[in-house]
């Protein structure tokens, strides 16, 4: 038993440091952040090797008022430099309109972002840059908590609203398809695609997508009223997969679509047959073949299993994926708990 435990934390350990990088990584935008885009530095007053950031003072946000493509895709609104006009104000000097919201240098950035309030339309812009982000770090003693809520009260801001039922018409206007558990359903490439599913039975069910070639699918669950629920897509694989408790007899709404655009078809699947694995549920996966016979899933901090496909050498190509992409991580602090510590 102490040997088996041995080499199971072992392969814990090594399983972790190889996600280090991929930890590391920048985590995914916030619902309804802005995607932004590489843009040349301002250019300095006068010659100079180092840009200092000049200090913003607050800024203004105008709307046009245009709604085509506001809910075309992800969880909107969609909002950038063409529909919003962001106009600056400084310390010294005049104000600027800005025709990007993001850039960084050498030891500096700055950034516009903006918060989006579903139950009352009302949209916030915040201006953030390396000055402030170190103002507020200078506050902070030894053992505060860095805090997103904190630092986000010290930006200059600036907001207006929208009407509160833009975003379910739009919704409501898209055109519906039944997900039936078990079958998958190809989506074309480009398309953007509600499906409808009404559980028999309540429990905890799996959305997922697959076979997605150069596409990157990415999913969004909605309650029978069209209220956000959650969202999902894999930085690693490329692919969504959400585990939710639905409950019987209520409509629920997956929407997907590619974030790369028109770059390629995937397939969505629904599934009702998982189980939820702690660490003995993985072990005994691994020992008696199950790791070839069923396919896992991590979703959050929880590791599932379902039927797997008729090809074993498949059902390993995935596991394997999935044990590299966090599973080491997993299984590490499982081990951990398992002691106690």
């Amino acid at each position: 038993m102490k040997k088996i435990l041995s080499v199971l934390l072992t392969i814990a350990l090594a399983l972790s440091l190889s996600i280090c990088a991929f930890a590391a990584k920048e985590p995914p935008a916030r619902p309804g952040a802005p995607r932004f885009q590489d843009f040349a530095p301002p250019q300095a007053s006068t010659q100079s090797l180092i840009f200092e950031l000049p200090t913003v003072t607050g800024i203004t946000a105008v709307w046009n008022g245009d709604t085509e493509g506001l809910f075309d895709r992800l969880y909107g609104p969609f909002f950038h430099p063409e529909n919003v006009a962001i106009t600056v104000s400084f310390a010294e000097g005049g104000p600027e309109t800005l025709d990007h919201w993001y850039d960084n240098g050498y030891g500096w950035f700055w950034e516009i972002f903006y918060d989006y309030d579903n139950a009352t339309g009302k949209v916030t812009f915040f201006y953030s840059d390396s000055n402030l982000r170190a103002a507020y770090d200078d506050t902070l003693r030894r053992g505060d908590d860095w805090s997103w809520e904190d630092y986000q009260a010290t930006l200059p801001r600036a907001s207006f609203s929208i009407p509160v039922n833009l975003r379910l018409e739009h919704l409501n206007g898209l055109p519906k398809t039944a997900l039936k558990l078990g079958e998958g359903q190809r989506i074309p490439a480009g398309e953007c695609v509600i499906f409808s599913f009404t559980p028999a039975k309540s429990g905890q069910y799996y959305f997922y997508s697959e076979n997605h070639g150069s596409a990157e699918p990415y999913g969004e669950l909605y309650d029978a009223g069209f209220n956000f629920l959650t969202c999902h897509y894999n930085y690693e694989r490329h692919d969504f997969g959400i585990v939710w408790e639905l409950q019987a007899g209520k409509a629920y709404y997956m929407l997907v679509s590619d974030l790369d655009g028109s770059a390629g078809e995937f397939n969505v699947t629904l599934r009702s047959d998982i189980r939820k694995l702690d660490l003995w549920g993985m072990i005994w996966d691994t020992l008696t073949g199950g790791m070839l016979l069923r396919r896992w899933a991590l979703y959050e901090s929880d590791l599932y299993s379902f039927p797997g496909t008729s090809d074993w050498l498949d059902n390993l190509d995935h596991n394997s994926v999935i044990m590299g992409n966090g599973l080491g991580t997993w299984l590490g602090l499982r081990i951990l708990a398992l002691f106690g510590l």
